[in-house]
């Protein structure tokens, strides 16, 4: 087996036991969250990638998490594309969110939550999240209610006075497509660039 082929095999397995957690322990109430399950897992399986000391040889696991998350903006640029958390109506219309989206797209939503809440407050927030609602079934505000409870009581103001938590997470979870930029040129009393 080549290193290529044991990294992948190391990454699916490492995937598949992060549903011990997202999946197993604790679960969605409806194909409507189906992307915590498998983002969460597919987060898990490249930070353990890339801390435990088994497999710290292997220094290009942030580099495969791109591949990741490009599947997600690949799908995300498309008509067809869709937010993260979905509004299904069947359990036949939940097989279309399997996808770049709900893997890559919501790993990198939770890669983001990690550096705005700081690893040690996001093992808090899922902390209280399992213990709260070990082997019941939950919904998104269930969840993004632990992070923000988390990053409350972190108490911490280098996001900036005015960042809202709920509203970032709403941003990334509920809209489909790409983050643009629109640049705003603004000119002064005397007519120079600002």
């Amino acid at each position: 087996m080549t290193l290529d082929e044991q990294l992948t095999l190391t990454n699916t397995v490492l995937h598949e036991l992060a549903h011990q957690w997202f999946g197993n322990l604790v679960t969605m109430k409806w194909w409507n969250d189906l992307w915590l399950n498998e983002s969460f897992a597919t987060y898990m399986s490249y930070i353990v990638m890339t801390q435990a000391p088994e497999l710290t040889k292997y220094k290009g696991a942030w580099i495969d998490f791109m591949g990741r998350k490009f599947q997600g903006i690949d799908a995300d640029i498309l008509h067809t594309t869709h937010p993260v958390v979905n509004n299904i109506k069947s359990v036949s219309e939940a097989e279309s969110v399997f996808n770049g989206i709900s893997y890559g797209k919501g790993a990198s939503f939770l890669k983001q939550a990690n550096k705005v809440l700081g690893q040690d407050t996001l093992k808090k927030a899922l902390h209280m999240y399992f213990q709260k609602y070990k082997w019941t079934n939950t919904e998104f505000s269930d969840f993004i209610g632990a992070l923000q409870q988390a990053y409350d009581a972190k108490n911490d103001t280098s996001m900036g006075q005015k960042f809202k938590f709920n509203e970032w997470c709403d941003q990334w979870l509920k809209n489909s497509g790409v983050n643009t930029l629109e640049p705003q040129v603004t000119y002064a009393a005397n007519n120079s660039l600002t």
